[in-house]
């Protein structure tokens, strides 16, 4: 239970920080500042932090549904 604040804080970060990176390689694409395979290979860690994300947040949630007691 100690863990959830920090999977929150984690899923947060991590999908802001993959937001920021997918923005850049798009955008920068798009105005001309490199070439399509760059902007790909710029994307692809954006992907892989947005995945990361979404796995702590569906465990964060996972666990949040878990500790729900509606027998109370």
């Amino acid at each position: 239970m100690r863990y959830q604040p920090i999977l929150a804080k984690v899923a947060f970060g991590g999908f802001l920080l993959g937001l920021a990176v997918a923005l850049t390689a798009s955008f920068g694409t798009r105005l001309g500042f490199w070439d399509y395979a760059l902007g790909v290979k710029i994307l692809v860690p954006g992907v892989a932090v947005g995945a990361f994300a979404l796995g702590c947040s569906i465990a964060w949630i996972a666990r949040a549904l878990a500790a729900n007691d509606s027998l109370g």
